[in-house]
């Protein structure tokens, strides 16, 4: 909400008056939520204080317009699925993003401000785990003797005061301009990271990309790893972009936590994915010359390193892939894309395009399907599912972005997959 708005929050209070018992409480409530409203200090809305934000960073060293987002719409959807008739999924479809932003913050495992502390996802920590800072300090600081006896809240309001006085030598922690906080659960589980975690930064991706931002941080919340690194490298992020943050605290003059994107639902996740879908592809979109009568193409993902999970390389062994390949006759070519293959995962860019590049994907349920977010417009999809008890995020995510979907039996053979190959391309 931005200040222009804020007179309609004092016309409010005068026309609740005074009366009822509910009256009276309801007032109260009004009342509190308007100081904070008429304090600037936070909002709920993407599409409401983003515009607001250019004036709350006047304070920073170098003058910045504020963040920029561009709206979603149900046209901008890329799948042709979800508007392929009058009125599709518009009631089932969430809200566009929203996100909940503060000033003077220590942002950590939870989001610390003056009064309260927000752990992103769940119910407020009223008295939280400030003691936790003590790991992070160091043993002559003033704060880290005090970490083990003080009472959590009033440490808690010592250390974002310290911090606020933009005394850097006092502050305990490193300071950033802004912060966005996507930690969440399973930060460092794939199909979290891919589906429900990075997507969260799609609204901010043209403040995060603009030349003339200020200092800015992205905090997971658990040890970054190197594919973390990868996932922002491929949406044009780099260390000289932003810094990336795992668990360690850090102060922020402004902290941005979205509050979308925690589903293990893709479709509850739709603006992120698509958006970030968008983003990436035209980012890294190559123009190649159209190719006439070319052989489609198959790619069998295939999980074959050495200990790891949900092995499948004897389902999908070389008489199911001689099996498939008689059965597609001479129109397709089947690839496999395997997680032995170091040099592949090791580039998350290669791993893209090859599934860009696929008008067949075949896989069993597990993490690596994740990358149906960037399979071509109606390419088929066949899941293998390895249990009762698998779900079904993937068939959501290849609708999501237009693909033809098929689950199948665990133990189908390789003609059961030529069959429906054959019959999705015939429709």
């Amino acid at each position: 909400m931005c200040r222009s708005e804020r007179g309609s929050n004092a016309t409010l209070l005068s026309a609740l008056g005074s009366g009822s018992e509910t009256l009276r409480i309801t007032k109260q409530l009004a009342s509190e939520l308007n100081k904070h409203v008429q304090s600037g200090s936070i909002s709920d809305s993407v599409s409401g204080w983003f515009a607001c934000v250019g004036s709350l960073v006047s304070s920073h060293d170098k003058p910045w317009n504020g963040f920029r987002v561009k709206s979603s719409t149900m046209k901008d959807m890329p799948s042709p699925l979800l508007r392929s008739f009058s009125g599709s999924l518009q009631r089932v479809l969430p809200a566009s993003p929203t996100a909940t932003y503060s000033t003077n913050a220590v942002v950590f495992k939870h989001t610390e401000v003056s009064g309260e502390a927000y752990y992103p996802g769940c119910t407020p920590w009223w008295n939280a785990i400030t003691k936790e800072y003590g790991r992070f300090l160091s043993a002559d600081s003033e704060f880290a003797k005090r970490s083990d006896s003080a009472d959590p809240r009033a440490l808690r309001e010592d250390v974002i005061q310290t911090c606020s006085d933009n005394d850097d030598k006092q502050c305990p922690f490193e300071k950033f301009g802004i912060v966005i906080n996507l930690m969440q659960a399973y930060c460092g589980e794939t199909f979290h990271w891919y589906i429900e975690i990075w997507p969260r930064i799609a609204p901010f991706l043209p403040s995060l990309l603009a030349d003339d931002a200020p200092s800015i941080a992205i905090h997971i919340g658990c040890k970054v790893q190197g594919y973390h690194r990868d996932f922002f490298e491929l949406a044009g992020l780099n260390s000289s972009k932003v810094a990336l943050i795992d668990e360690v605290p850090v102060f922020a003059k402004e902290v941005i936590i979205p509050t979308s994107g925690y589903s293990h639902s893709p479709l509850l996740n739709y603006w992120n994915l698509v958006s970030m879908r968008e983003h990436v592809e035209q980012r890294i979109r190559v123009s190649t010359p159209v190719k006439l009568k070319e052989r489609r193409k198959v790619l069998i993902l295939v999980r074959d390193k050495p200990g790891g999970r949900r092995a499948d390389s004897n389902y999908f062994s070389e008489q199911f892939l001689n099996d498939l390949s008689t059965g597609l006759n001479s129109t397709h070519d089947v690839e496999t894309f395997r997680s032995s293959n170091d040099e592949l995962m090791s580039c998350l860019l290669c791993q893209v395009r090859a599934i860009q590049s696929a008008d067949v994907i075949i896989g069993s349920h597990g993490a690596g399907l994740s990358h149906l977010l960037f399979a071509k417009d109606k390419a088929t999809v066949l899941e293998r599912m390895t249990s009762d008890g698998d779900s079904g995020i993937y068939a959501e995510l290849a609708f999501l972005v237009g693909s033809k979907y098929f689950p199948v039996a665990k133990n189908a053979k390789a003609k059961v997959y030529s069959d429906l190959i054959r019959f999705a391309e015939s429709n």
